[in-house]
């Protein structure tokens, strides 16, 4: 004889099958959802799906200059306007012989004194002479560059007569003879010396134009152009034939 199962027992179990279904379905369904938590292949540490900071700034292109911060100017400072440069200083007055003849115990242009007149007035005598000098003492009685400084002593400008009338005396002025003479007019007594446009250079000449005597024998003034004596030389102009005075122009 059949044994009948209670209706309770058929009511259980019924139960118990459709949860476990419901069981069995939740589950297929979670593992369908699990390629989708895997990390994005990206390197940029944010899993797919994160959420992005909308106010983040975002990274500047590469190779593009970052901005210029605000109230520094753009591009590079503006240089410096380079010094003027120094005005020339001239110092040094060079004296060459011109004279045709060269003859005698004093051949050529004979040197006293040698000054500078500033535009003032004032007058400053040479007070040495550079190396550079050349003066031929072959049958020369006066070759002696020391002769021509200082204030003149063969010229007396207050009486213009030489050697007061008398022999001329060759250890009183310089006898060029074909040569030159390089002098500047800086002394220790005097201060720095120097030459400007406007002055004038007067040379002391033995001869009719500072003393109505002897022949005038004529000389070439020029001005270094540098505060080097191995430097060029601007020429001034002409003495010895009727006016030893030469203007300094052209500096």
């Amino acid at each position: 004889m059949e044994r009948e199962t209670p209706c309770a027992t058929l009511w259980t179990e019924d139960i118990l099958n459709n949860n476990l279904a419901r069981l069995l379905s939740l589950v297929g369904a979670a593992l369908l959802c699990v390629p989708a938590c895997v990390l994005d292949n990206t390197d940029d540490g944010f899993l797919a799906g994160d959420p992005v900071d909308i106010n983040e700034p975002e990274a500047s292109p590469e190779g593009e200059p970052e901005a210029t911060p605000e109230g520094e100017p753009e591009g590079e400072p503006e240089a410096e306007p380079e010094p003027e440069p120094e005005a020339p200083i001239f110092r040094f007055v060079l004296v060459e012989d011109l004279a045709e003849n060269l003859t005698g115990d004093f051949p050529g242009a004979d040197i006293d004194a040698i000054s500078v007149v500033k535009a003032n007035g004032e007058e400053l005598f040479a007070q040495s002479f550079e190396e550079d000098t050349n003066i031929n003492c072959e049958g020369n009685l006066a070759c002696d560059a020391n002769g021509l400084l200082g204030a003149p002593d063969a010229v007396d400008p207050a009486t213009g007569t030489c050697f007061g009338g008398g022999a001329p005396d060759g250890l009183t002025f310089t006898a060029l003879n074909a040569g030159f003479v390089v002098v500047q007019f800086s002394s220790v007594a005097d201060g720095d010396v120097t030459i400007e446009n406007g002055d004038s250079i007067h040379v002391y000449e033995v001869g009719a134009a500072e003393c109505g005597r002897f022949d005038d024998d004529a000389f070439l003034v020029s001005i270094a152009v540098s505060d080097a004596i191995n430097g060029d030389f601007k020429e001034m102009g002409e003495g010895g034939r009727g006016s030893n005075i030469v203007p300094v122009t052209g500096l």
